[in-house]
């Protein structure tokens, strides 16, 4: 019998799924059998590559028999795992890859000197000093920091204003530049229990017939929020 390594008596071809190779079937007392390249193969996991739909997408699958996986490279849009088990998680690497998957949802970094700030439900790039939030004067003025943690606000005619600032965390600190032009009432936030206003020599707070700016920081803990101002009043127009 000649040597299998001889290649001019036994010569070399490319194998298809349905050629066979003898071995030995430890199950059947180690009989010699033959085995097809497709049997084999199936033995383990195996990888295919293959188009899917009209968007050119490149797909890995990896099946294992019993569970498929597949991974959907798609250009311009981005890299899906999926499996077609319910137990089995599923990650989408979108573009861009939304905050649920791991990523900002970012297309843009923004302007120079923004920086990524959280609304809460999303991300967003902003101001890191904190752009002015225009208030409406009346009843209540209503201060949502996550606007930005500078705000102005004209007093109107006939307006009892009381601030109310809102979505205030442990440390933030904040500036409101107040025209007091109108010579209306003003209130700084504060309820006698939860919510407290602290300034130098206490009392009450009233504004200048110009302009006034009141710096605070909030100490939040235990439920209670107390704001502590700075207050510069009766600001004037300078002359050099």
């Amino acid at each position: 019998m000649g040597k299998i390594s001889d290649t001019a008596k036994y010569p070399t071809v490319t194998p298809v799924g349905t050629d066979m190779v003898i071995g030995t079937d430890v199950g059947s007392n180690n009989a010699t059998k033959n085995f097809t390249i497709d049997s084999i193969i199936g033995l383990g996991s195996t990888y295919t590559f293959s188009n899917v739909g009209t968007d050119a997408a490149m797909r890995l699958r990896l099946s294992d028999g019993t569970t498929d996986s597949d991974v959907n490279i798609v250009p311009g849009t981005g890299i899906n795992l999926s499996s077609s088990s319910a137990t089995l998680a599923n990650i989408n690497l979108d573009i861009p890859v939304t905050i649920a998957h791991g990523g900002t949802g970012l297309t843009a970094a923004g302007t120079k000197n923004y920086v990524m700030k959280s609304t809460g439900a999303a991300l967003e790039m902003k101001s890191r000093d904190g752009i002015f939030t225009t208030l409406t004067s009346g009843a209540t003025v209503a201060w949502n920091y996550r606007d930005g943690s500078n705000a102005y606000l004209a007093l109107g005619a006939g307006n009892a204003d009381a601030l109310s600032i809102n979505n205030v965390e442990d440390g933030d600190h904040g500036t409101l530049i107040l025209d007091g032009s109108a010579n209306q009432t003003f209130a700084l936030p504060h309820n006698g229990s939860t919510i407290k206003s602290k300034f130098a020599g206490g009392g009450s707070y009233g504004p200048s017939a110009n302009i006034d700016r009141l710096d605070f920081v909030a100490r939040v803990s235990g439920g209670n929020t107390v704001f502590y101002w700075n207050i510069s009043a009766n600001l004037q127009d300078y002359a050099p």
